[in-house]
């Protein structure tokens, strides 16, 4: 089973590594491993290194490794957020903070994923969410069936789970949402219609703090004016158990 985007590739690691190198810590200090003796990318792979659009965006905001040590082959690609330009990188640790990642140029050319992105308010050329349809979000990962197969997936790995209804609508999450997954559901037809993330770092496929997708839910919560709440599983004294 793949796993979910909030619960997939954490961006911590790379971000604290490329905070590292901008206070003077080298990347073999942080435990990496050299680029001495690299070959340069193909002829095909030129933009990998030398193109402004795969240095950062906005320009000087990046963070990310100095130009010239992504010389190998490549392994993952980014998308420019601001221009939509796709460009191989040798690794992820090696993409600037705020680029989406995919495994092939294809999939980075034509994916509708990381198309809708909400601008953060505070960190220039970062993003808050991922936005857009259910359908594009559950496109290249493993999304539930249905409310039960996510009770089933997430009471068993996440921890205590809360379930809130109203409007015809019910949304199973993580007691905490700053970090995980959340899906709503249809109540009449049992049909996925809402899903996302929080975390409290850039993370996912999108580099985001969180995703909304679909319909249902607003900064993590239940999108009607009269909803219930109960605990579906796990320990926490905050809420009702659920009949």
């Amino acid at each position: 089973m793949k796993q979910h985007e909030g619960a997939g590739r954490r961006r911590s690691r790379s971000v604290l590594l490329r905070v590292a190198m901008g206070l003077g810590v080298g990347w073999l200090a942080c435990g990496g491993t050299s680029d001495e003796g690299l070959e340069a990318p193909s002829e095909g792979a030129a933009g990998t290194v030398t193109d402004p659009e795969c240095l950062g965006y906005p320009e000087g905001v990046s963070v990310g490794y100095p130009v010239g040590v992504t010389f190998g082959p490549i392994g993952v690609w980014g998308r420019n957020p601001g221009t939509g330009k796709c460009c191989g990188y040798r690794s992820l640790e090696y993409l600037p903070n705020n680029f989406p990642y995919f495994e092939t140029q294809e999939a980075c050319e034509s994916s509708c994923r990381c198309s809708e992105l909400v601008p953060s308010l505070d960190l220039e050329g970062f993003f808050n969410l991922e936005s857009g349809s259910v359908e594009c979000f559950c496109s290249d990962q493993s999304c539930p069936g249905s409310y039960e197969a996510a009770v089933e997936d997430q009471c068993g790995h996440v921890g205590p789970m809360v379930l809130s209804q109203g409007c015809g609508l019910r949304m199973l999450a993580p007691v905490d949402l700053y970090v995980g997954n959340y899906w709503v559901f249809d109540q009449a037809s049992g049909a996925l219609v809402g899903a996302g993330f929080w975390n409290d770092v850039p993370s996912g496929r999108c580099s985001t703090f969180g995703a909304e997708t679909g319909r249902g839910a607003v900064l993590g919560e239940l999108d009607c004016p009269e909803v219930t709440h109960c605990q579906v599983c796990g320990e926490s004294s905050l809420l009702p158990p659920c009949d």
